[in-house]
This record gives C-alpha cells, structure tokens and sequence, in this order.
C-alpha cells in the first residue's frame, strides 16, 4: 500500500505549505513499523479544523466536535485531527470537553497505548516520547502514563489492550495489567453495542484465544467454563462459528449480561448461535451419518458448521472429507447449496 503513504506524505506536504505542523498518528505508524499492511491513515496537525475545510476542495466534517474533518487526497480518505486534550469527568467514556492543544506532545499524551502514541513526520522520522518503539520491540501492550487513569478515561481500553495483544501476539505490561484488573468495573460505564464490537474484533484477532482467555482471567466480561475450547479457536475462520462457540463456554462476570439473548447481536449472529446451542443438545453423541439423517432441513453449510461446534465441543478432530461425503450420498430432496449450477446441467 505504498500509494497510500506517497498520498499522505503529499497531503503533510499541503500543510506544510500552508505554514502548519502535520504528522501521521496512531495505528499506522505502529502497523509501518511491523511492517504491517496500512489501509487507512490518520493525520494530526496544530490546524484548525476550519483551515482544512476552507483550503480543500474534497472535504467534510466527520467529526467537528472533536476537531476532524476528513480530506479526500489523491483517491483516499485521510482523518485529520488536530492537536487537542481531552477532560474526563468521573464516570469516564466520552471526553466532556475537548480542548486543542498547542504542541504535539500534548495530543499524543493523551492516547490510550504506547504504541498508539507515536507520530511521524513527512520524512519519516517517529515522533516517540512514551516509548512506543521500544514496547513494539519488546512486543508489550503498555499504557500511556498512569494505566489507572487511561482505562478510568474510557473503559472500552480495558478491551481495546487485550485486543491488541490478540491481534499481534503482544504481552500485557505487568503494571498495565494489574491496573485492568482493577479498574474492571470501568467496563459496566462502556455501552452494550460498543462491548459486542470489541468482542467481535477479538474473535476476529489473529488468535482470539488469547484474547478470550485473557477476558476470563480478568473477570472482565465472563470467565470460562471449558478450557478445552482454547486449543480450537486459531483453528476456525468461520465468524458465527466462533461466537457460538464464546457463548457456548463462558459464564457472565462483572456484571455484564453476556449472553447471546442480552447482547445486542446482529440477527444473524443470535439466530445461529441458538440454533447450533439448541441442536447440539440433540447432536452431541451422534456421528456424522446420524446428523445427516436426522431430518435438519438445513443447507449443507448449516450443517457443516453443528458438525464442526460438536467437535470442538466433545474435543474431537474434525473430519470434513467424510462429511461432505456422506452429505453427497443424501437422496437429492435433502440436499440443500449443492454446488451444481444451470450452466453445469446445460452442458
């Protein structure tokens, strides 16, 4: 994605022109420096918001409220934010005021981790007063200044650190860990919707049994009934299949109603996790011909995917070969998604 950075590093140029500071911030300096693919990129600069708006042709507000417009350059949307600080009143969440800040320092202060709280400039050299590089080397989730406070800020950072840390094979930092676990409460303040899409990005994390087993020793949001679950979550690629199997091993913690009922899933996500929850108390010790004869009415996709949760369930490897071919040797009226189209029958 080198197009992306030549576009960002000509729109610094535009500011710099203009007699501004301009540096890009956050998550793709951190992935750059992993030598990880960049898609977006967001930018931080000392000018105002109204600047932006009046000097470029393609740009919105996205976000005045806390400084960021958007600026459409050479083919690809750029945040632009500026400089600012934040207040937190005592429940935390959403900053009450927002203040803009005259260096960036004091902006990059005020981020969650470390390795978020870097910056570079147009001729790439990194901007790091917390010592975001050196935790990238060490391979070290660690909070910005006092953990206490960051995750008091906004409790969603409790999970954004595990996240991160399922997502690029981090460690927690041992004192931004003890600091998780005590501030879990902090959580209870997140609202529902914006805990189920942090759960999701863990599920979708490089390995999200990192991230659900570090979930459970926090007593954030549940704690694990079945361990045994761990070993096949790197394993499986299938999104409702993993949700299915979360709900299906965990027990509410801290408060938080999780369970597939109380969360505000999308309906796709909570009709399938009832349905492989409901079947599976029918399926458990049967074999794959069984299942197949049971009379689920139900497309071979469906079905694959009770097979696969009631191996993982009964800690059994799976054995999909054997599936699909008895799924083959099915009388054709129960034989649903077949991989036949009209165009095969023509010829």
């Amino acid at each position: 994605m080198e197009k992306i950075w030549a576009a960002g590093r000509s729109l610094l140029g535009e500011y710099l022109k203009m007699g501004y500071e301009a540096y890009f911030v956050g998550g793709a300096v951190r992935d750059h420096l992993l030598h990880l693919p960049v898609e977006e990129i967001d930018i931080a600069t000392n000018a105002l918001p109204q600047v932006s708006l009046n000097h470029f042709p393609n740009v919105y507000p996205s976000g005045l409220s806390f400084g960021t417009v958007t600026v459409m350059w050479e083919g690809y949307p750029f945040e632009v934010t500026t400089f600012r600080k934040e207040m937190y009143g005592v429940r935390g969440r959403n900053p009450l005021s927002v203040i803009f800040a005259d260096r960036l320092e004091e902006d990059l202060e005020r981020r969650d981790f470390t390795i978020n709280a870097m910056a570079m400039d147009q001729g790439g050299r990194v901007i790091d007063p917390w010592g975001g590089r050196k935790d990238l080397e060490d391979r070290k989730i660690r909070a910005v200044g006092d953990p206490s406070l960051r995750f008091k800020e906004d409790g969603l950072r409790l999970l954004r650190a595990i996240r991160f840390a399922a997502n690029l094979s981090f460690h927690i930092d041992p004192e931004t860990w003890e600091a998780l676990r005590s501030e879990r409460a902090q959580i209870r303040e997140v609202s529902l919707e914006r805990i189920v899409q942090e759960i999701g990005k863990v599920l979708h994390s490089s390995h999200p049994e990192v991230g659900v087993e570090l979930i459970s020793e926090a007593e954030l949001l549940f704690t694990l009934t079945e361990r045994k679950i761990l070993s096949f979550f790197g394993g499986i690629e299938d999104e409702l299949l993993r949700w299915a199997i979360l709900f299906s091993a965990v027990k509410p913690a801290n408060e938080i109603p999780f369970h597939y009922t109380s969360l505000p899933l999308r309906r796709e996500i909570r009709d399938e996790v009832h349905f492989l929850l409901e079947k599976y108390q029918e399926t458990k010790r049967r074999s794959i011909e069984e299942i197949l004869h049971m009379g689920f009415r139900e497309p071979f996709s469906r079905l694959r995917r009770l097979y696969l949760f009631q191996c993982v369930k009964n800690g059994e490897v799976p054995h999909e070969k054997l599936l699909e071919r008895e799924f083959a040797r099915l009388p054709l009226p129960d034989r649903r998604d077949l991989p036949i189209k009209g165009v095969d029958l023509i010829t």
